[in-house]
């Protein structure tokens, strides 16, 4: 979470609507934010995205060095690291967002 990131998701919305002129049902179902470390600057981001903007905050990720770690084996973080705070958030999300459990 940093300003390069909230720029970012300007850049992402305006391309959004843009593409609504193709399919008109298209919307930004909210944001998830990854590689979170509790920092005094990174809650204030979040804060400032919950306070300033109209996003659903789909989820918090937590930052892993397993995630690092991981990109040379290629495998899913859940499988690799489950224990791992990035593993667990995902999974969380992802059934919170599907309504299915793995």
């Amino acid at each position: 979470m940093d300003e390069d990131a909230l720029e970012g998701l300007d850049i992402v919305t305006e391309q959004i609507e843009d593409a609504k002129a193709f399919n008109p049902a298209l919307k930004l179902a909210g944001v998830l934010i990854t590689s979170y470390q509790n920092t005094d600057g990174e809650a204030a981001g979040v804060e400032w995205l919950e306070q300033n903007t109209d996003f659903n905050i789909l989820g918090i990720i937590r930052y892993s060095k397993k995630v690092a770690e991981n990109t040379f084996l290629r495998k899913p973080i859940y499988e690799y690291s489950p224990c791992c705070a990035a593993a667990q958030g995902y999974k969380k999300f992802v059934t919170a967002y599907t309504g299915k459990a793995r």
